[in-house]
């Protein structure tokens, strides 16, 4: 391969990993202002008092629940400026265990 041509894939590699850096960094940013919600830290509380290994615990139904609606309440105001994009949000309980409904398309909300 010659010089500039490897030159320029190298470029479009660097450029690639940048922007998925960029992204990460945006999305953990989103993250991080959910992260400390009365609704969303509430939601949790409720999880935890039921049992984790259980996807059926009413708990974790209840918790559901609770992100589900605090997150429609935002689902008007992303619409209306963001257009028709969805806002998808996941939430997960330890060991990387989704919190969303058992059957579901595993995200909590849509909007």
């Amino acid at each position: 391969m010659n010089g500039a041509l490897q030159e320029t894939l190298n470029s479009k590699i660097e450029g690639i990993f940048s922007r998925q850096t960029q992204m990460e960094n945006r999305l953990l940013g989103i993250a991080a202002l959910f992260s400390r919600a009365d609704s969303v830290r509430k939601a949790y509380r409720i999880a935890y008092g039921g049992n984790l290994q259980d996807e059926n615990d009413p708990r974790l139904a209840e918790a559901r629940e609770m992100l589900r609606s605090f997150f429609s309440s935002l689902q008007e105001g992303y619409k209306e400026i963001i257009g028709d994009r969805q806002f998808r949000v996941h939430f997960h309980l330890p060991p990387a265990r989704s919190l969303a409904p058992p059957g579901s398309l595993r995200y909590l909300g849509r909007l």
